[in-house]
């Protein structure tokens, strides 16, 4: 007797399936990764657009460690914990682990992102007062990012959550400034100490006079805000000398330095 054909029904419950299984298995490694300390961190450097041998600070990056030994960039998990509730778990890990790095590396700076759902959370604040308490230099040396789209929905309990931040004496940065729909008004709710220029403007600069436009204006909102501004994303030496031109603060991207695990 011949298999019967699958129908479209049993075809969709295959995947659904399959989808709800690999849920589990990016869950279970998750779990495992914070359980078994194999969630790492890495950092990029950001350094002056003027002078780029000097390192203004790094960013501080995500990773997950398998079993294998199998390095997992955030890309491939990020999406993923924000669905399932796992930011905030993974926020406050990577906090305490970058609070250990700067007592053990006083001299750098470094920053972190700080996910939507975070916004308001008061274990990872004490997390974070719990460390500054312990080393005052903490709070200079940290520098937390939030993307503009998490800006754009900011209340003012989630403002007020930002300056109980900045009391501790960190730096707050506005993360992928122009992917979103920010107005100029709407930076004037909070001022940010720096402005990172969403690295898709850097996609065409070369040969695109619209990009360059758009990015030259960004940094002067950041001047007129007295914001330090960073583009994201420069590859090339000639790219970095025309936005030095155009008075950027500082630049990252692979040109400069490719994210290292610590």
């Amino acid at each position: 007797m011949s298999a019967k054909p699958h129908t479209s029904a049993s075809l969709r419950t295959t995947e659904i399936d399959t989808s709800v299984s690999q849920s589990q298995i990016k869950i279970r490694q998750v779990g495992e990764a914070i359980a078994h300390n194999l969630l790492r961190i890495s950092l990029q450097p950001v350094v002056m657009a003027s002078d780029p041998t000097r390192i203004a600070f790094c960013e501080c990056l995500a990773r997950i460690q398998n079993k294998d030994g199998e390095i997992l960039t955030a890309d491939t998990f990020i999406d993923f914990i924000e669905q399932h509730d796992l930011s905030r778990v993974v926020d406050r890990a990577i906090t305490r682990k970058a609070v250990r790095y700067l007592n053990d590396n006083p001299k750098q700076r470094i920053s972190i992102n700080l996910s939507a759902k975070n916004i308001g959370d008061q274990i990872w604040l004490q997390i974070l007062r719990d460390a500054c308490e312990e080393n005052p230099t903490i709070g200079e040396l940290l520098i937390i990012e939030i993307t503009e789209s998490t800006f754009l929905n900011l209340g003012p309990k989630a403002i007020d959550f930002l300056y109980n931040i900045r009391a501790l004496g960190c730096s707050i940065a506005i993360d992928d400034f122009g992917a979103g729909h920010t107005s100029i008004r709407q930076l004037g709710k909070f001022r940010f100490d720096f402005l990172k220029i969403d690295k898709s403007f850097m996609a065409d600069f070369a040969e695109n006079n619209t990009s360059r436009y758009l990015i030259s204006s960004m940094i002067n909102i950041a001047k007129h805000f007295e914001m330090v501004s960073i583009v994201e994303g420069v590859e090339n030496a000639a790219d970095r000398e025309a936005l030095c031109d155009m008075g950027a603060d500082c630049l990252q991207g692979y040109a400069f330095g490719r994210p290292e695990l610590v």
